[in-house]
């Protein structure tokens, strides 16, 4: 574990080096699940299937999460049309209002809601924030990463999931 703390430090620190690493993961099905919009509306795996999404949990004091908050918004404003979703999961623990004063007040596009610890369970994101997860239409986990990511590594990882045109297997 020690080792893998080191890696992950220099990895990050690397002068003009990465800033996200991408994490193994299964190419499973993801777990169902579903949390309140700061806006009140509802968000779950169940209203957004057959949709690709990105589930960034990240929180409103944490540094790289906000710093990629721009990209993630980007991504989300330039494919939405197409069928992609970016969902922002807050842990934050102030609650919802201080959230939902920060979505607004940084004009955020896309859903954000608060990450309940079922949710968090069910993504196993109880680790270092910003973590991204990347949904194929499906439902099937296609790519975990650690974090703040850049809106070319996203591209990356979603444009052949956009094209893709398999509806939602649930």
């Amino acid at each position: 574990m020690a080792v893998c703390a080191a890696l992950i430090l220099f990895w990050f620190a690397k002068p003009g080096g990465p800033q996200f690493m991408p994490m193994p993961i299964g190419h499973g099905p993801a777990p169902a699940w579903s949390m309140t919009a700061t806006d009140g509306s509802a968000l779950s795996s169940t209203n957004l299937a057959g949709r690709v999404l990105v589930v960034n949990f990240w929180a409103t004091w944490c540094p790289p999460c906000v710093r990629e908050i721009p990209d993630l918004a980007a991504l989300h404003r330039a494919h939405v049309a197409g069928g992609l979703t970016v969902v922002g999961a807050s842990v934050d623990e102030g609650g919802v209002e201080g959230v939902r004063k920060f979505v607004d007040r940084n004009q955020i596009p896309y859903p954000v809601g608060m990450a309940g610890s079922n949710l968090v369970e069910a993504f196993a994101a109880n680790g270092p924030i910003p973590t991204t997860f990347v949904i194929d239409r499906r439902g099937n986990f296609a790519a975990r990463y650690l974090g703040a990511l850049t809106r070319e590594e996203l591209e990356r990882v979603v444009a052949p999931l956009l094209a893709a045109t398999n509806g939602p297997a649930r």
